[in-house]
């Protein structure tokens, strides 16, 4: 059974698998990922219940779109002409030197990391009945021609320290590829005078591909941020959407200027143009734009609808500190009734000295009691017979105790006086009015000191 398949003694001979000229296995990955993605998102939305469900079905698919187009595009052509000509298929061929010509689509497709050449044969019309010259070969051809890792310039040869475009084209011409495909890889071989579009192309795909990753890494950043903040993500997805914009800009920029790279051949001129994957940058970049616009004036207008809208009610990253709210607005309504200023540093330590005005005050008071000189302290009849019994009591040596029982009296006599003018400083506060505020910011700049 393990033989069926197989000419014994040989193992089984597959031939060689033939892929599209625009195909790349980066971008195949690209379109997994995000498929996987799209339809997980898909499957969970009947658990989500009212119009939130609509809400997140358009905002995850709108970021599915984004990265798509950044990641998709990145690796997609972005130049390129497709044409039908009568052209060689071989050199030298044909008796007494006549070329033999076949009837082929010719095709050019440049992306941001190299050039994609095809041929296959096709009838295009130019006689009644095409016959190919080679009937017993298929002629499907597809060849690419890199620049990209490294992306350096190379030497002008075609040895190890070459370009390596150079060492590629050198490597097909001794595998031997179709004529069509070394006539036009042959235009990106020159570097010299006016004639220098390897050196073009290879510098518009490698600004642009950094732009495109750049404006990936803010479209991450732009979800992430949406989940706390919906002004600063509104801020990187129009950063997102500028620098999609800023890519289709340095690549036109730089790919559109004289000469126009244009190939001829016998029939008709292989001119390049623009190709979709540019439109499609550009369009997501306007409309992504325009979201992030939309999105922060309406956070501007209604930003209590809007955090609801992004699930941010109960968020604690939105608590408003009501007392520095309130604070503000007493400074708009003393700037209003008289002609004080105060300047933004002035409010904020006004607001750190409020915070701390009941300890900054006690040690205030203590510091003004003890600077007063001591007192002698007063006693009613009654305290100083207690006292004149007590002095005649204690004998000549115990003198030190004598001087503590005076300390002691006298602590107690500067506590009872403190706790007076605190009070009486309470008072003085709790009354004070809008217009004794200069008062109070002398105050608390002896509290500070």
């Amino acid at each position: 059974m393990g033989n069926a398949l197989r000419n014994q003694p040989f193992p089984s001979i597959f031939p060689e698998l033939k892929t599209s000229p625009t195909y790349n296995s980066q971008s195949a990955v690209n379109y997994a990922y995000l498929s996987m993605i799209a339809v997980s998102f898909f499957l969970i939305l009947p658990g989500i219940r009212g119009l939130q469900r609509c809400w997140t079905l358009l905002r995850v698919y709108t970021a599915v779109w984004i990265a798509g187009v950044l990641l998709i595009c990145n690796y997609s052509a972005w130049y390129g002409d497709t044409i039908c000509t009568r052209t060689q298929y071989k050199a030298y061929t044909g008796g007494q030197n006549v070329p033999q010509e076949i009837e082929a689509e010719v095709g050019l497709h440049i992306s941001l990391r190299g050039i994609n050449i095809t041929v296959s044969e096709k009838d295009c019309g130019f006689s009644s009945h095409y016959i190919s010259p080679f009937p017993d070969e298929t002629i499907n051809y597809n060849e690419h021609f890199s620049w990209s890792n490294p992306w350096g310039q190379g030497r002008q040869d075609f040895g190890k320290y070459g370009g390596k475009f150079r060492q590629q084209f050198r490597e097909a011409k001794y595998r031997g590829v179709p004529y069509p495909i070394a006539w036009i890889a042959e235009y990106f071989i020159i570097d010299g005078e006016q004639i220098r579009w390897y050196r073009k192309f290879r510098q518009a795909g490698w600004y642009t591909h950094i732009i495109m990753w750049l404006a990936f890494t803010t479209h991450l950043f732009s979800i992430l941020l949406f989940t706390k903040n919906i002004r600063i993500g509104t801020w990187h997805l129009a950063m997102t959407g500028s620098l999609m914009l800023l890519a289709c800009l340095s690549y036109s920029t730089i790919i559109l200027n004289d000469p126009i790279l244009q190939i001829h051949f016998p029939d008709d001129t292989l001119t390049p143009c623009i190709k979709p994957a540019f439109w499609v940058t550009l369009g997501t970049g306007l409309a992504t734009v325009l979201i992030a616009c939309t999105l922060l004036i309406l956070e501007m207008l209604i930003p209590l609808k809007m955090a609801e809208l992004f699930n941010m009610k109960d968020d604690s990253f939105f608590e408003v500190d009501e007392e520095i709210t309130q604070s503000f607005a007493q400074m708009s309504l003393m700037k209003q009734k008289s002609d004080y200023r105060p300047s933004l540093r002035g409010a904020v330590k006004r607001r750190t000295k409020r915070l701390s005005k009941r300890k900054s005050r006690d040690s205030y008071v203590s510091q003004e009691v003890c600077k007063q000189p001591k007192a002698k302290p007063t006693y009613s009849d009654n305290e100083k017979e207690d006292s004149s019994v007590t002095m005649r009591t204690i004998s000549s040596h115990d003198q030190p105790e004598i001087e503590v029982l005076n300390d002691i009296t006298h602590l107690n006599y500067f506590t009872r006086s403190g706790e007076q003018q605190i009070h009486k400083l309470d008072n003085t506060l709790s009354v004070m009015t809008s217009h004794d505020l200069e008062m109070e910011i002398q105050v608390a700049e002896i509290i500070l000191k």
